[in-house]
């Protein structure tokens, strides 16, 4: 069944590990004889069994709700502010609480009173995601509507390459 001339796209949601690890390890031994890109879940990354070499030769496609850029000066620059003044490495709960913060302040320094009363907040730079709050229903509550595409290449990189914006 597999195309020998073109990409072929498997798209695998299995979320039993040992299973999941068997079929990983089955489309990367055919993974050299055929172009084959995997439509998977974030959560393969952070599983113990699957070889993250296999992830890369597969060219793991999935969603994500944050993606850290290292090559962004303004990560970069958070970093090296954060090792100075922690002498220790940021962690995901950092550059969230940053994003957070630097978000909603914004939206309080720009709107005042008025911030729950708007279906968007303004946009502002942040570190590792981009913020499109859509109200939920007319009782209350947002919900972030931005999902990042990321890809692990073949030649070992881990990207972004685009973006997924929805909006109610």
């Amino acid at each position: 069944m597999m195309n020998a001339e073109g990409e072929n796209i498997i798209v695998l949601t299995e979320d039993d590990e040992a299973n999941l690890s068997i079929a990983v390890t089955r489309l990367n031994t055919i993974s050299k004889k055929y172009n084959i890109t995997l439509i998977g879940l974030q959560e393969y990354t952070r599983l113990q069994s699957l070889n993250i070499e296999y992830l890369h030769n597969l060219k793991l496609h999935y969603l994500a709700p944050y993606f850290i850029d290292y090559s962004n000066k303004q990560v970069t620059s958070f970093i090296e502010k954060y090792r100075t003044a922690y002498s220790g490495e940021p962690t995901q709960y950092s550059f969230q609480g940053y994003d957070i913060t630097t978000n909603f302040l914004n939206a309080l320094r720009l709107l005042g009173k008025k911030i729950g009363s708007i279906n968007s907040i303004p946009k502002v730079d942040l570190l590792q995601t981009d913020y499109n709050f859509q109200r939920v229903s007319t009782f209350g509550g947002y919900e972030n509507r931005t999902l990042f595409i990321i890809e692990y290449t073949n030649t070992y990189e881990v990207k972004s390459t685009g973006k997924i914006v929805e909006t109610l």
